[in-house]
């Protein structure tokens, strides 16, 4: 895991013993008492070698801050920031029309605070590539500032105004933005890594409206009730098919579905799936719910020959736009379907789009307690789907015997699986030829 110190990224690799400092290796070994030191028999590196000889530390990330503070160029760091801050001081035209005219220099800005630049208004600054590491940037109003490609490891935009900012391809790697506004923000291919999402006091974060493709969120910390999502746009496209825009609600379902509809070698995709990911179909009233989490969780337990991946999808909890895309994505890289048709009319017409487009095994089951006539009417409807060899008769069950037999209904979804797949090979054999006669 990175840490920062005075505007410098630390990545220690401590399986390789090494520390990379701005991507630059520095190898330790340690003595007793945890003492840790640069290894100047592992460097070749004579500059290296005369500053880092002698520096100890108590652990590595401590031996890396005291490389940085014994770096031969730190001062001459520390002087750029400096002539930085002082350029940022001179208003947002200045600085941007100084930034359009030296677009290869770096903005060197780490850890820059509002007592340091007398103000907290930075609307429209082009901030693009600049180190903003460990910048204190709380209650700023930031509106429409650019941060492509900028380092924002660390910083604190708690509060922050982030309206319409562009943050493509930004470093937001322990970034706190808890309570931030980012409505109609740019997130496209940034990186949302252990950044803080919780709300501030009362104030939730707002993630609307932005453009999120790309983006890598992985160890968010926050729960549904510290933030707003709302209209998160990904862009993909399918084999065969025009550029599609699909708006959802979710900022780690987003990111998913990006991997999941861009993958450009999907047949790679769907074969490396193809074994573990068994979708689970249903619509359930909360009373009712335990039964669709207990079929996931039998997937998850009690399966011993083969390890799956149950993906639940209740058509009564999303919220999400969009999701004939999404289910039949998932359903073509799954193993094998299990739709619960109890009461779920929408469900069937969600199946339509389904069987008509992947040879995909669906196992269609029904609670026979239910007898009302909702209940039954599927099996009517169910007709037209056998003419897919693919699509299972309807099976019945009641919640007192579904989990006392259901390793015997997985076996005969395996078995069906087998069945559809040996009669899709025989297909691709038999090739057709005749006379021009």
């Amino acid at each position: 895991m990175a840490e920062y110190y005075n505007g410098k990224t630390i990545d220690p690799d401590y399986e390789k013993r090494i520390i990379k400092i701005e991507g630059e290796k520095y190898p330790y070994d340690n003595i007793e008492n945890n003492a840790y030191f640069y290894n100047t028999n592992r460097d070749s590196d004579p500059i290296k070698v005369a500053f880092c000889k002698g520096l100890i530390g108590k652990d590595p990330i401590d031996l890396a801050e005291k490389i940085i503070e014994h770096h031969p160029g730190k001062e001459r760091f520390e002087k750029t920031r400096t002539e930085h801050i002082n350029k940022l001081k001179e208003g947002a035209a200045n600085w941007n029309q100084w930034r359009n005219e030296n677009p290869e220099i770096r903005p060197i800005i780490y850890e820059v605070n509002e007592e340091e630049i007398q103000t907290n208004l930075l609307c429209g600054y082009n901030f693009s590539n600049a180190n903003l590491i460990e910048a204190d940037l709380r209650f700023f109003d930031l509106t429409s500032a650019n941060f492509h490609e900028a380092n924002l490891g660390g910083a604190k935009l708690i509060r922050a105004t982030l309206k319409e900012a562009n943050f493509c391809r930004a470093d937001l790697y322990k970034t706190d933005l808890s309570g931030a506004n980012l409505k109609n923000a740019n997130l496209q291919g940034a990186q949302i890594a252990g950044t803080n999402l919780k709300k501030y006091k009362n104030q939730k974060t707002r993630i609307i409206n932005c453009k999120v493709y790309g983006s890598s969120a992985w160890d968010l910390d926050y729960s549904e009730e510290d933030i707003h999502q709302r209209n998160l746009e990904i862009v993909y496209k399918l084999p065969g098919e025009k550029e599609n825009i699909l708006k959802v609600d979710n900022l780690a379902l987003a990111q998913f579905l990006y991997f999941v509809l861009n993958n450009k070698n999907l047949s790679q995709l769907f074969t490396a799936t193809d074994s573990s990911i068994v979708l689970i179909l249903g619509r359930f009233e909360t009373k009712r719910k335990k039964v669709l989490d207990k079929i996931r969780n039998w997937f998850k337990n009690k399966s011993r020959e083969k390890k799956y991946v149950p993906i639940i999808f209740d058509f009564d909890k999303t919220e999400v736009r969009g999701y004939t895309e999404i289910i039949t994505v998932l359903a073509g890289i799954s193993r094998f379907i299990i739709a619960d048709i109890t009461n779920a009319k929408s469900i069937l017409q969600e199946l339509q789009a389904i069987v008509e487009r992947f040879q995909i095994p669906v196992i269609p089951i029904i609670n026979s307690g239910c007898n009302n006539e909702s209940s039954t009417e599927p099996y009517s409807m169910f007709v037209d789907y056998y003419k897919y060899n693919w699509v299972h008769q309807v099976i019945e069950y009641s919640e007192n015997d579904l989990f006392k037999y259901f390793d015997k209904l997985v076996t005969k979804a395996e078995k069906f699986r087998e069945q559809i797949v040996k009669k899709r090979k025989e297909k691709k054999q038999k090739i057709s030829i005749s006379s021009i006669k």
